[in-house]
């Protein structure tokens, strides 16, 4: 249950003689739905995004990533002492040195008042409007993924800031105290590497074209007067005859 709240999981549609304790039911035997199937309401599921103050760092595992390592890790941070966290209060960053507000924040009780909301998504861009009454870490229920780049806008400035692996498979932005908008954009590097290769052919596509005009232009034509005399066509026989004397 507690990986299915992480997610943001809501609905879940199950074998109808399974009774989670962690959800409601709402329809059994939907006609939607696969038959002796029954469609459940998961309570206290977290929203897609939100703020926590009471974060945690972990290093980041060595490669090659190993099963076994992954297992362990993922198992300390979902059952700490085999009890699921409750990632609405805390949060686990992967990351080799902790910010220093981060560590001022671990004694101090939840703040009120704070202010959480997505403006905008779609599959390559999140805008999350944030209000923090003291630093603290926005949490966005999307999967952490290489190639997404977040920037933070206060006061009119636009900086980028790092996107850390929160909770293992979600993405993670430090930001400070007032109101700020995050903004997340998928950028891979492959798109970047294939257009820069794509403007490199064209470019070297069009320099040849123009070497090949330029060298074109620079030769003079030939003229029909320049061709040797012995290459001449010979005149047709019936002329040769009537010049010949009788």
């Amino acid at each position: 249950a507690g990986a299915l709240r992480l997610l943001g999981t809501e609905v879940l549609v199950l074998p109808e003689k399974h009774h989670p304790d962690f959800a409601e039911l709402v329809e059994p035997n939907p006609q939607s739905s696969p038959e002796d199937t029954a469609v459940w309401r998961m309570d206290r599921t977290l929203p897609r995004a939100w703020i926590v103050h009471n974060i945690e760092t972990q290093p980041p595992l060595p490669f090659p990533l190993r099963i076994e390592a992954v297992d362990v890790r993922t198992e300390a941070v979902l059952f700490p002492d085999k009890k699921a966290r409750d990632f609405s209060r805390t949060a686990i960053v992967e990351m080799d040195q902790p910010l220093e507000e981060w560590e001022s924040n671990a004694a101090v009780d939840e703040p009120a008042g704070e202010r959480c909301f997505v403006t905008h998504c779609d599959p390559q861009r999140v805008v999350i409007e944030t209000e923090l009454s003291r630093p603290g870490l926005l949490v966005l229920g999307d999967a952490w993924y290489p190639g997404w780049k977040a920037s933070v806008t206060s006061d009119g400035v636009v900086k980028e800031a790092p996107i850390y692996r929160t909770n293992r498979v979600l993405r993670g932005v430090g930001l400070g105290a007032g109101k700020q908008t995050v903004e997340f954009r998928y950028c891979p590097a492959s798109f970047y590497r294939g257009a820069a290769i794509s403007a490199g052919s064209w470019a070297l596509l069009g320099a040849f074209g123009l070497l090949l005009a330029l060298r074109r232009a620079a030769t003079p034509p030939k003229s029909n007067n320049s061709i040797p005399a012995s290459i001449h066509p010979a005149p047709p026989p019936e002329s040769a005859a009537a010049a010949s004397p009788s």
